[in-house]
């Protein structure tokens, strides 16, 4: 039987495989825990009025994270120089605190919904995040000065037993098939 040139053309009777199946990717509506009770975005006119356009002009806007252990409420000022050497700004259950800064340069800007008036709506704020300040747990290394002070200046090895002979010479050492050593001690 002559062999058939490849043209491009499937050959009689083929069949195309089918494509895979399309999941179906649409969001599923909504749906609330049980105990879910809505606020109001205008319950708070303290909120209303720092997050005002009017009260925003000329300020940034900061992200702080911080870990669940640490309240943010407990963040009340620090330096701006901690933040340039990243020291120590607060210490909450007798561990110390730092920040570690996150510029937006290389991120993508984050932005902040605000509530719009009494509406009960919400808008974007009128200014992007300027900078992300990261809360963590400064880890002090131990002391080793200290440390050196308690170990032993000399490690002591253990003393060899005596009558022990030695049974294994790695290759390369010890007697050979010319050499004539004896076990004797």
């Amino acid at each position: 039987m002559p062999r058939r040139k490849k043209t491009g053309v499937p050959p009689p009777g083929h069949k195309e495989p089918s494509p895979p199946p399309v999941k179906d990717t649409r969001s599923k509506p909504l749906q609330l825990p049980p105990d879910f009770k809505p606020s109001a975005a205008a319950s708070s006119p303290e909120v209303l009025e720092i997050l005002s356009p009017e009260n925003l002009q000329g300020k940034q806007l900061w992200h702080i994270v911080a870990p669940a252990s640490v309240p943010v409420t407990s963040i009340k000022e620090f330096a701006m120089e901690s933040l340039e050497n990243e020291g120590t700004v607060m210490s909450h259950g007798g561990e110390d605190f730092a920040f570690t800064r996150t510029t937006h340069e290389r991120a993508p800007r984050k932005k902040v919904l605000i509530p719009k008036g009494r509406t009960g709506k919400y808008e974007f704020a009128p200014m992007e995040i300027s900078q992300t300040l990261q809360l963590h747990q400064v880890v002090q290394p131990p002391d080793f000065d200290n440390v050196r002070k308690h170990l032993d200046p000399e490690p002591r090895f253990p003393q060899q037993p005596k009558g022990l002979k030695q049974r294994f010479f790695p290759l390369g050492f010890g007697p050979g098939p010319d050499d004539s050593a004896s076990n004797e001690d």
